[in-house]
């Protein structure tokens, strides 16, 4: 499964995409989408404690 909130959670730190990809077990491309998305619908760290993963993939 993707970890969109570490996703989210290291880009606001200022982490690269490929380091993201890297610490989290996915392809750059998978961040580059996820981060796309999040930007889209304006979602952003921090995020609610109600949106786990889970809730975040099926936004």
């Amino acid at each position: 499964m993707t970890k969109y909130r570490e996703i989210l959670r290291l880009k606001s730190l200022g982490f690269s995409e490929r380091n993201i990809a890297q610490s989290c077990g996915v392809s750059r491309n998978t961040v580059a989408k996820v981060l796309k998305k999040a930007a889209e619908i304006r979602l952003s760290w921090p995020l609610d404690f109600d949106m786990t993963d889970s809730a975040l993939e099926r936004v």
